[in-house]
């Protein structure tokens, strides 16, 4: 330790008066005299009057993951430190750290969405005498350790990660993030996109013909942010002849790239081309057994296509009509019938749909409505 002032004035009669400041504790402390003459004092113990209280940096609000990392101010004499947090505020349990000599300590295992308060304090301990010094300011804070969740909307409402394809030359992705302590930032493909209300957002991308990789990149406001990557995976076919037909379908089936008509040689098919390929039909053939069928039920119309997986341009819509002239979505109820049966092989599904009117007790005529991305309707 040090000793203030280092060397005293001289003498008088042997003797000196006057004070010493020493900046640190201890026990067993002698006073040495040097000079023409030496000697030492007896022993006595230097201790500090008080401790004062660090001054506990208040961590972020909001903490990602689960660990508060706190820091504080060196508080003068001290020996040691303490920290305590609790999660009522008022530490009726506290649980602490023990005693410390860094000046720093991260608290680990907290609860997503838990409150947690925080206090340190020092004290000075030699020869097995302790002061205590008072605690420090609480801070307190929140953690969040559930990162942004990404839904789409549109017609990719529900997507588990499939790859998809499309004959479009770009590709908007709609949809909603949320998060409970709310969104700080949002990319697509590297790009920043500025939220709607309620976290809404509207994204447009080019596609090269081929696979795309679309990366959607979600932080929310903790510190450090939780992140949400959601990545879609999609082919871009050609359609040479732009009738929203892809060029792969037309050539596996031996038809004409040249022509831009959807209708073709399906005159015989009752349909056109963009109806066989949407329900994964043969053109050639009048008589696919993949056209959509119907039945009665006691509780409704059951109608049965098979539609294609994965292709967001693709929308299919039950309509209905009282008088053959008008038809509207509105005029039907329709719900799945039974779980979908995929074709992993053929990239589609059967599915089954229960059909009743609108307004009961009223003759109901039904069709479905196929829409591609190039706005050919059927």
């Amino acid at each position: 330790m040090n000793v203030s002032p280092a060397t005293t004035s001289t003498l008088t009669n042997g003797v000196w008066t006057g004070a010493l400041t020493v900046n640190g504790g201890g026990s067993n402390v002698v006073i040495k005299a040097g000079g023409a003459f030496s000697g030492q004092s007896n022993t006595f113990d230097v201790r500090p009057s008080t401790v004062p209280a660090p001054v506990l940096n208040a961590p972020p609000l909001i903490l990602g993951g689960s660990s508060a990392p706190l820091s504080w101010s060196a508080a003068s004499g001290a020996s040691a430190y303490e920290v305590q947090w609790d999660h009522t505020g008022v530490f009726s349990a506290p649980q602490s750290s023990g005693w410390i000599s860094a000046t720093q300590f991260n608290v680990t295992g907290l609860a997503d969405a838990q409150n947690t308060w925080f206090r340190v304090r020092a004290h000075w301990i030699s020869g097995g005498t302790e002061i205590l010094g008072p605690w420090s300011s609480v801070v307190s804070a929140v953690q969040d350790a559930t990162p942004p969740a990404i839904a789409f909307g549109g017609s990719m409402a529900g997507y588990g990660g499939a790859n998809l394809r499309t004959i479009a030359s770009s590709m908007t992705l709609s949809g909603t993030i949320t998060d409970a302590h709310g969104i700080s930032s949002f990319s697509f493909n590297g790009s920043p996109v500025t939220l709607g209300t309620g976290g809404a957002f509207n994204a447009t991308v080019s596609l090269s013909t081929g696979w795309n990789l679309l990366t959607l990149i979600a932080w929310d406001n903790a510190s450090p942010p939780n992140q949400t990557t959601q990545t879609v995976s999609v082919l871009s076919i050609a359609d040479t002849n732009s009738n929203g037909i892809p060029d792969d379908w037309e050539v596996a089936n031996g038809l004409n790239l040249g022509s831009a008509s959807p209708g073709g040689s399906l005159a015989t098919n009752a349909g056109n081309l963009l109806m066989s390929y949407a329900f994964d039909a043969d053109p050639n053939s009048p008589s696919d057994s993949t056209q959509p069928a119907t039945s009665m039920a006691t509780n409704g119309l059951l109608i049965t296509f098979t539609r294609r997986q994965n292709e967001p341009g693709l929308l299919y819509q039950i309509e209905g009509s009282y008088d053959l002239v008008n038809w509207s979505t509105d005029n039907v109820i329709s719900q799945l019938a039974a779980p979908a049966v995929p074709n992993a092989a053929r990239q589609t599904e059967s599915v089954t749909f229960r059909v009743i009117s609108s307004v009961p007790a009223t003759r109901l005529f039904t069709r479905i409505r196929v829409t591609n991305v190039t706005a050919i309707v059927q």
